[in-house]
């Protein structure tokens, strides 16, 4: 669609192919194959209150020198708009979905907290309409036409002094994003809009009044609540509509050349000369500046030369204007890590370029220069003076749950009780906070009877402050720990060690690694998916399919960052030592560098619990149940395997955690099934040596040395595998597998298109095996052949029909019937024989509404003294 598209016009034909695209998958991930997904993106306008919460940051007036941050869902956000109202519009406050950090804008006296260089993160986009033409309730259905979740609201002007309609759009996002992706958001919305929005969109920090006029009547709030983010559909940028007569400081590199140097020449077109004094026009100056490095970082193609001549050129910026104030801007960005915009981006990659470049994790850090003086009475100011000081230091911490968190390695234990270290998550306490405060700061407090201010270590009430304060603290959020580059949802390649905005993942540490192609062909797939199964040629698979569910466990630990959830592997064998710990220490070695890290697993399901709680809390990449037993099956167990959100009781604590679902899950035991929920979400590889003693069996070569000598020639091959499928367009892409999408598309239909099975049919072998289902189908078949499909049942009739005996032989009337009940739900080892009422009650409720044979159990609550119970056809 191009921006001069009519605002009220139908929309084109990629406009309702985009659509189309929106409902297919908003109506799948609803569960409503029986209509269109077009239909259910234009009749699913809904209001709920249930939609996911993002960080919303209001500012009390136009000045900005404070801001309240807060988490909204779009109903919330839009009561709070719907009933804000004030005699004037100066009286009305401000809104913006992004965080905002606590450094005052130094480019001028106000001290504004609203300014781009202060936007840490972005949760969403807010843009605005004045075109006076098009009405909010035309923008709202284009919204929910392209199935994308937003608050439409009309602006203080609305319909006031001869104005016509003015409007704005709030769209979150799914997760935070970095700053400079806020502009191709902006872009998506404009083009599905039309190409109708204010330039003023465009910019960052950009914030708006939010309510209404003395109670303008003609104030409309609308709600589209979609299944959709903007940030996840793609698709959009097929018809993004830029900013109008201006470039784009925050592209990626190498989109549109020509349109790179016309930045450069329009920013140096605006540049004042001379240069004037440091105050507002110098902000400008200063952004334009920001655009013409950022253009030359895109025009270089990546390459270091581009780097260094950028590097050369600020230089003599900043020896020919040496103020205080640049000297402030040039620290402040020049130590920031490389996904923020402006110059840490470019100098931060010119000196990684350079050679002695060291990364921030393996230097040695020094505290910082800046000095904070402790005075009686105003500890909180030292507070704030610390947290400002930690963000400028860039300080490696984190937050989770709204706790403090820091990435380190973490002692284990692998298969063979030796300790091992593995990347993981751990808590910050007041003392490791303190540490850092120490790093990034000098504090200091006044001696009298010295006369002079001396060094002291950070207040312990200044710690404890900080600890408390979750809402300002400057660290971003993580979402797990990684131990090797990993592909992000969109297909790119995370490869930066340290935090990753747009995942939030933080890869621990880098490795030496063949280049990963921007396209790689079938031919080169073909290759990359040779050397992985090379490594598994001497295992003793049972047949194909065993044999690409341990291929799959080799590529997913490294694709896991694509993933919302990944289905838990379980390596099989009828005898010890025939390689089922071994298979899950070989995928281990090319994620992590180490061999697993192993959990013993309990008959007790609340011990095995426990120690997967653990686990997940330490963030381990790989969760390794090892020499498990019975069966495997468990609420937690199910969780932990399939929901991108968990939440976690530690041991011993009764607060709880919620963090995200960022790790593998591995089990291995001898001749052990998968029970009930757990069969959907289990893929099954079974091993058989075929020998008495296959512990005396010897691997020819050595695939666990060889995967830690090349870890990074097996990384860039599972890398390889997923990029050339996604570049040859997705072909036979088999239908997502449910809850585990990101698996399906980014190992299972590749696998698939380079000609081995589907491992996905693994999951009907472990069904056939499952304990549940084979006991549900034996007490169906009993049922009928006792009682029948055409009546229902009280709990006492069950019983008296199941010890019924005959009158002429004592014998029982249904034995089959009996046994199983007698099994299931028998009162006591001293009752033997009998039958519990409570027990057969519930146990008839755990198979409610299950299908087994072809019949149906069904519950009849309507008399809740008797409730009776039906076995149906299905």
């Amino acid at each position: 669609m191009s921006a001069d598209s009519p605002a009220d016009g139908w929309p084109s034909d990629d406009m309702m192919a985009l659509w189309r695209l929106a409902g297919e998958r908003a109506h799948r991930a609803a569960g409503r194959p029986e209509e269109s997904g077009f239909d259910f993106a234009i009749d699913n306008v809904v209001l709920r209150d249930n939609a996911p919460a993002f960080a919303v940051t209001f500012f009390t007036d136009h000045a900005a020198k404070t801001k309240r941050e807060e988490s909204l869902s779009l109903e919330r956000l839009a009561e709070r708009i719907r009933h804000t109202t004030a005699a004037r519009k100066d009286g009305l406050p401000w809104l913006k979905l992004a965080r905002f950090g606590p450094l005052p804008n130094p480019t001028g006296r106000s001290g504004s907290l609203r300014w781009n260089g202060n936007v840490l993160r972005v949760g969403g986009v807010v843009v605005d309409y004045d075109g006076e033409k098009m009405m909010p309730g035309q923008a709202a259905e284009r919204l929910a036409k392209g199935g994308i979740s937003g608050i439409v609201y009309t602006s203080p002007s609305h319909m006031l002094e001869g104005h016509g309609p003015r409007w704005r759009v709030c769209c979150p996002f799914s997760h935070e994003l970095p700053p400079e992706d806020h502009y191709q958001m902006v872009a998506r919305l404009n083009g599905l809009l039309g190409g109708v929005l204010a330039p003023e969109s465009f910019t960052l920090s950009q914030s708006y009044y939010f309510g209404s006029v003395g109670g303008n009547p003609a104030h409309e709030v609308i709600v589209v609540d979609e299944m959709t983010m903007i940030d996840q559909c793609d698709e959009l940028d097929r018809i993004a509509i830029g900013k109008p007569n201006g470039g784009n400081a925050h592209a990626k590199p190498g989109t549109d050349p020509q349109a790179d140097i016309q930045d450069i020449h329009t920013a140096l077109d605006l540049i004042p000369n001379p240069i004037p004094e440091w105050g507002g026009p110098k902000a400008q100056t200063w952004n334009q500046w920001n655009t013409i490095g950022m253009a030359i970082w895109r025009t270089s193609g990546g390459s270091p030369e581009g780097f260094e001549a950028f590097d050369r050129w600020s230089a003599k910026w900043r020896e020919k204007y040496d103020a205080e104030e640049t000297r402030f801007r040039w620290d402040h960005f020049s130590d920031s890590p490389p996904d923020q915009v402006g110059f840490g981006t470019l100098v931060h990659l010119a000196r990684q370029a350079r050679p002695g470049w060291v990364p921030p994790s393996r230097q040695q850090r020094q505290p910082a220069a800046t000095v904070i003086r402790v005075v009686k009475g105003e500890r909180h100011k030292a507070a704030d003076a610390a947290l400002a000081a930690m963000g400028a230091a860039r300080t490696p911490l984190y937050q989770r749950d709204g706790r403090l968190a820091r990435v380190c390695q973490i002692k284990a234990k692998n298969a063979d009780g030796e300790t091992i270290l593995a990347p993981g998550i751990a808590p910050v306490s007041s003392a490791i906070l303190a540490r850092e405060m120490a790093l990034a700061a000098e504090f200091q407090r006044y001696a009298v009877r010295e006369d002079k201010w001396l060094k002291i270590d950070p207040p312990h009430e200044v710690v404890l402050q900080i600890m408390d304060l979750a809402d300002e603290w400057p660290f971003p959020p993580i979402t797990g720990v990684i131990g090797c580059p990993t592909m992000r949802r969109n297909g790119s390649i995370l490869d930066t060690e340290g935090y990753d905005e747009q995942t939030g993942l933080v890869l621990h540490q880098t490795l030496s690694m063949p280049p990963v192609s921007g396209s790689p062909s079938r031919d080169e797939a073909v290759k990359a998916i040779g050397l992985l199964t090379e490594l598994l040629r001497e295992f003793p698979f049972v047949d194909a399919l065993s044999n690409v569910v341990a291929v799959s466990m080799l590529i997913t630990p490294v694709l896991r960052g694509a993933m919302a959830a990944a289905p838990m592997h379980h390596v099989d064998a009828p005898a010890p030592g025939t390689g089922k710990s071994y298979l899950a220490d070989l995928a281990s070695a090319i994620a992590v560098g180490e061999r697993a890290a192993a959990q013993a697993w309990s008959p007790n399901l609340e011990e095995t619990e426990k120690r997967l709680v653990g686990a997940a809390l330490a963030g381990c990449p790989i969760i390794s149940l090892d020499n498990c037993t019975g069966s495997l099956r468990g609420d937690f167990l199910c969780q932990v395997t399939e929901r991108p959100l968990l939440r976690l009781r530690a041991l011993g604590k009764s607060d709880q955690h919620r963090i995200a679902n960022s790790f593998c899950v591995f089990a291995n035991g001898n001749n052990v099934d998968v029970a009930g929920d757990m069969v959907r979400r289990t893929l099954k590889c079974s091993l058989d040596a075929n020998v008495e003693r296959p512990e005396l069996r010897e691997f020819k070569g050595d695939p666990l040395a060889a995967a830690l000598r090349s870890r990074g020639t097996y990384i860039s091959a599972a890398l390889t595998i997923a990029r050339a499928y996604i570049v040859a367009g997705k072909p036979g892409r088999l239908r997502p597998l449910a809850s585990y999408e990101g698996w399906s598309d980014f190992v299972r239909s590749p696998l698939v298109w380079l000609g081995f099975p589907d491992p996905a049919d693994s999951i009907e072998t472990a069904r056939a095996s499952d304990p549940v289902s084979q006991d549900r189908a034996a007490f169906f078949e009993a049922w009928r052949s006792s009682l029948g499909t055409q009546d229902a049942f009280r709990v006492s009739e069950i019983i008296e029909r199941a010890t019924d005996r005959h009158s002429y032989d004592g014998k029982l009337a249904n034995p089959d019937l009996n046994a199983i009940l007698v099994e299931k739900c028998h009162k006591h080892r001293a009752a033997v024989g009998e039958i519990s009422p409570e027990r057969l009650g519930k146990w008839l409720a755990s198979h409610e509404n299950t299908i087994a044979v072809g019949l149906k159990l069904t519950i009849d609550r309507s008399d809740r003294v008797r409730t009776r119970y039906q076995l149906r056809s299905a």
